[in-house]
Order: structure tokens, then C-alpha cells, then sequence
């Protein structure tokens, strides 16, 4: 970060987040944190330093690196000063409706992007665009025609024989909601995926996942929790390949899901095939949370 910001000096930064995903490689939390610092260390101090007051790593980098403008913004207020303030948060199958609060005023607004974190990153942008002098309601136009990322809790509704290549099988017939995250996962992203999971009208809620990689000694505790939480939540879940089956399957049980309502499969392809061909009606939820690569759990050959 600091050579690229030698290349490209920054005059203005946003810092959304200190979490987990790059803790296996970078071995703690405040390691990650000294990285992601030196954005924030190369905004002069004239500059605009735009952080997440929800995460307790981005806020103190408010206090460390302070700049003549300095500004947070967040949906949790208990944590403290906030300057743009998110509230009144609902999801549908259309998107997500919310309230900013920013200088004395509050705003409406609307955005086909879904979680937490995407409507952190939201914020962030709202409260960045406003401080370099965008008007609050053409950032919240902008807002509202933005479309999700490929792959990052996208929501599509589809004919659910198109959730997989069935090779000739007659699929089931009708339409549902498919929350399609399977691009990455961590901590954070996976319990708004759960919460948006949650909140969408449908029938029955499914989730699809292999778990989440590269969290290092935390791994099996955080996939462990993050099924617990799906266990409340889902009628179904299938569980994808080795690397954390057995976190996942611990915490299903403790979470008091039925062994009815959980199932293994050893590739996401052949889970999306028994959605498609034998489980799934219309009306139906799914998220397929991650998808690990194959060759992330082969044995290589030579």
C-alpha cells in the first residue's frame, strides 16, 4: 500500500475495514492493521480521511492519523461519534432501502446492493462523495443505480433448474431467490449474508457453502460459529467438501439442526444438481456462500 501510494499519491482515502480475511498470511490483526495504516499515514494532513466507525481497528485509525477533515461514519452509534449514520436498514428481493443521517439532515435512499459490508462501503462513499462537495441527493441517485459485483451477494431470481447442469436430468420446475456470494468469505461477510438470508421472504431458506479459508489458527472456531448461526436460520444446508466439514458440521448440531436437514457433498456442483433436480420448490431461498476451487482441496499430480 505504501508503494503504490508513492506511485499515486493520495490526497483523500477511505479505510472500510480491519477484519480477518488475510489473517492467515499476515498472522494478526494489528499486523494488518500497520498495512492497511499506510493509506492513511500518506493522506496529507490537509487531506480528507474517510473510516468505518463500526470496526474498532478503522476507527482508531481516526485518532492515529487524524487530518484537518476526518470523518466517520457507521450503523452502530454506541461505539461513538459518528458524522454520517445509517438506520432504519430493510431488505427485499428489489434491494435495500435504508436513512442516512449526515450534517443535521436525514436522507432516504435506496440500493440494489445487499449486507453489511456493501452497505458500509455505501456509506463510506456517501460520506466521501459529500465531503469533496458531490450534493447529498446526487450521491444518493448514484447510489441507487449502482449494481452488485458478479459473484458478491448478488440476487437473482432464476428458474431453479438453472442453478445447475443437470446432463439431460428433467429439473423441478419454478422460480427462486438465488443470494449468490460465492466470490469470497469471511467472518463479516458471511453473518450479513446470513442476515440478508434471513430477512428475504421465501418458503424455506438454503444455504450452500464450503467455509471460509485462509483465517489460520481462527478457522475451525469461526466456521464452527458461522454454521451455529446458519442453524437457526436455514431448513437446509449442504456442506461442501473436506477443508471444513467437520467446524461446519459441529456447529450445525450445536446450533439444534435435525441431521434430516444437512447434507455433504464432495464438489458444488453436484449440491447444485440435487437443489436443482430433487430439493428445491418454488418459492425457495438459496445462498451459496463461497466456492473453494476444487484445486484448492485436490492432491496435486504430477
Amino acid at each position: 500500500i505504501k508503494r503504490m501510494c508513492s506511485l499515486t499519491p493520495p490526497d483523500c482515502a477511505i479505510i472500510t475495514t480491519v477484519g480477518l480475511a488475510h489473517l492467515e498470511r499476515f498472522g494478526s490483526q494489528e499486523t494488518i492493521y500497520k498495512a492497511k495504516s499506510e493509506l492513511a499515514q500518506a493522506v496529507p494532513q490537509e487531506g480528507i480521511l474517510v473510516v468505518n466507525g463500526d470496526n474498532e481497528y478503522t476507527r482508531r485509525m481516526a485518532v492515529e492519523y487524524r487530518k484537518n477533515t476526518t470523518l466517520i461514519y457507521g450503523m452502530d452509534p454506541t461505539r461513538g461519534h459518528l458524522d454520517s449514520f445509517m438506520h432504519d436498514i430493510q431488505y427485499t428481493e428489489n434491494g435495500t432501502s435504508f436513512k442516512i443521517r449526515w450534517q443535521e439532515k436525514e436522507y432516504e435512499g435506496f440500493t440494489n446492493l445487499l449486507g453489511k459490508p456493501m452497505l458500509e462501503n455505501v456509506l463510506g462513499a456517501f460520506t466521501m462523495a459529500c465531503a469533496v462537495g458531490v450534493p447529498a441527493d446526487v450521491a444518493l441517485a448514484v447510489i441507487r443505480n449502482a449494481k452488485a459485483e458478479s459473484n458478491r451477494l448478488e440476487l437473482e431470481k432464476v428458474q431453479i433448474g438453472m442453478m445447475a447442469h443437470t446432463n439431460g436430468t428433467k429439473p423441478r420446475e419454478g422460480n427462486i431467490i438465488r443470494l449468490n456470494d460465492a466470490y469470497n468469505s469471511n467472518p463479516v461477510g458471511f453473518q450479513a449474508a446470513l442476515e440478508v438470508l434471513k430477512s428475504m421472504p421465501g418458503d424455506r431458506k438454503i444455504l450452500v457453502t464450503p467455509g471460509m479459508i485462509e483465517l489460520g489458527e481462527k478457522q475451525f472456531h469461526e466456521n464452527k460459529e458461522a454454521a451455529r448461526q446458519a442453524a437457526s436460520i436455514c431448513d437446509m444446508v449442504l456442506v461442501i467438501g473436506d477443508t471444513n466439514k467437520d467446524a461446519l458440521l459441529d456447529g450445525l448440531k450445536e446450533g439444534g439442526l435435525s441431521p434430516e436437514n444437512f447434507k455433504e457433498f464432495a464438489h458444488m456442483k453436484d449440491a447444485l444438481k440435487y437443489l436443482a433436480t430433487e430439493f428445491c420448490s418454488s418459492g425457495d431461498v438459496v445462498l451459496i456462500e463461497n466456492d473453494l476451487p476444487d484445486l484448492y482441496e485436490a492432491v496435486v499430480k504430477f
